[in-house]
């Protein structure tokens, strides 16, 4: 993923290498005419930019798989190391027969990673194209439900519809290949968006475990590790994350929402900085920012900072204009709940469903409006209630009657006294 982020780029290899922390960089570029791929590939040191190794290589597109295994073999070489030490190994089982396939599914990945809603719909349509070209294309179905899983934090519902569409493909991933650890990370999430939060650790420990270099699985690991509040190993979990894809604006946005739980408010508010920088049309890192400035008790940038959540996703200039002039006269509270009575019960704005405004009516003490959209929220299938009990939006609400009831629907045990004292 991060090294897509270089293409077409006129930064020197030193530069990135910098930027991933690393010592070696492979360049290389692919041309393709017909059914016939050409692919040229160079080992560069990153210290004095030498060149430790360099070849080319013309093959049909149905040895794609191929190729790559020699690459890697060579780098291996040129490195002078064991990729895998004291055991013999015949070359890997390709995912599938299909190229067209394989072609529809990095498409699929590549627009997952760049989590809009726009993109989220597209990755939807290539990773469907792969199976239909491979109707038993395991790593198409995974990438189908972990497609499903997120599109609900980023699009309006009806999220029952698409926490459906996610388990379906994610127990299909999961029948035909159980020993990929992206089948693992795709029932993980479906899963835990169930309530059962062990269940999901469970397959993310797995995850890691046959695929180390797995940044989501170590992202998901860490989150769920965060909301029972063993935050010291998210953190573990998050770099990991990070030092594997470290130009990704969901891997900071992820531990910034993790430390935003943690009450780590500095930490939260570095990465989701760091991710709207990478990544400027990100809303959730806008809304995580929010969140970590109102934490800190800076509401002049929890304000700004939610006015670029508005202007990311295209609200009117009458929108945002009458948030600033409520938030001038009257404080954040006031502009917050003049935003949402804006609405009304519309649902055709991303990132700001059910659940999200029971987070805001909750902060601003509108406690039976909270629960009135914690309610729909429920009915919904909102998987953003999962983040109850650690949300610092929730305060007011945990010793109100109503809120035991409200874990008990949801499925989540009480920590809020644990959650409260974290620094």
């Amino acid at each position: 993923t991060s090294a897509m982020r270089y293409k077409k780029t006129d930064k020197t290899i030193e530069q990135i290498g910098r930027e991933l922390g690393v010592a070696y960089v492979i360049e290389g570029g692919v041309r393709r005419a017909g059914n016939s791929v050409r692919i040229s590939a160079q080992l560069i040191q990153v210290s004095d930019q030498t060149q430790l190794w360099g070849d080319s290589y013309t093959r049909d597109l149905s040895d794609v798989f191929a190729v790559q295994a020699e690459v890697a073999e060579a780098v291996a070489k040129a490195l002078a190391v064991e990729l895998l030490p004291q055991k013999e190994s015949g070359p890997a089982k390709p995912p599938t027969e299909s190229s067209a396939a394989y072609d529809a599914y990095l498409l699929g990945r590549s627009y997952w990673a760049k989590r809009t809603p726009e993109s989220l719909h597209t990755a939807i349509k290539h990773f469907k194209r792969a199976i239909e070209f491979d109707p038993n294309y395991t790593l198409a179905y995974a990438g189908l439900a972990d497609t499903w899983a997120v599109l609900p934090y980023y699009v309006p519902g009806p999220y029952n519809e698409m926490n459906a569409e996610a388990k379906k493909a994610a127990e299909k991933a999961f029948a035909l290949d159980d020993s990929l650890a992206e089948s693992h990370v795709s029932m993980a999430i479906v899963v835990a968006d169930g309530g059962d939060f062990e269940g999901g650790r469970q397959h993310l420990r797995k995850a890691v475990t046959i695929d180390p270099n797995n940044a989501t699985a170590h992202q998901w690991y860490g989150a769920l590790l965060a909301i029972p509040g063993r935050y010291d190993k998210a953190v573990e979990e998050f770099e990991k994350a990070i030092a594997l894809d470290p130009l990704s604006a969901v891997m900071r946005d992820g531990y910034g929402e993790g430390m935003l739980w943690a009450r780590r408010f500095d930490k939260a508010i570095e990465q989701n900085k760091k991710a709207l920088e990478l990544q400027p049309d990100f809303f959730n890192a806008a809304i995580g920012l929010m969140w970590a400035y109102i934490g800190k008790g800076n509401h002049d940038a929890a304000a700004t900072s939610f006015e670029t959540y508005l202007r990311i996703t295209h609200q009117t200039d009458e929108i945002v204009a009458a948030f600033r002039r409520m938030y001038d006269a009257s404080g954040l509270r006031a502009g917050l709940i003049e935003w949402l009575d804006s609405l009304g019960n519309a649902a055709d704005l991303p990132g700001c469903g059910a659940g999200r405004r029971a987070a805001i009516c909750a902060w601003c003490n509108e406690k039976d409006r909270a629960f009135e959209w914690l309610d729909r929220a429920i009915e919904q299938g909102d998987p953003t209630i999962g983040n109850v009990e650690p949300h610092l939006a929730y305060d007011a609400l945990r010793d109100d009657p109503r809120y035991a009831e409200l874990l008990r629907r949801i499925g989540a045990k009480s920590s809020s006294k644990d959650v409260r004292s974290n620094p």
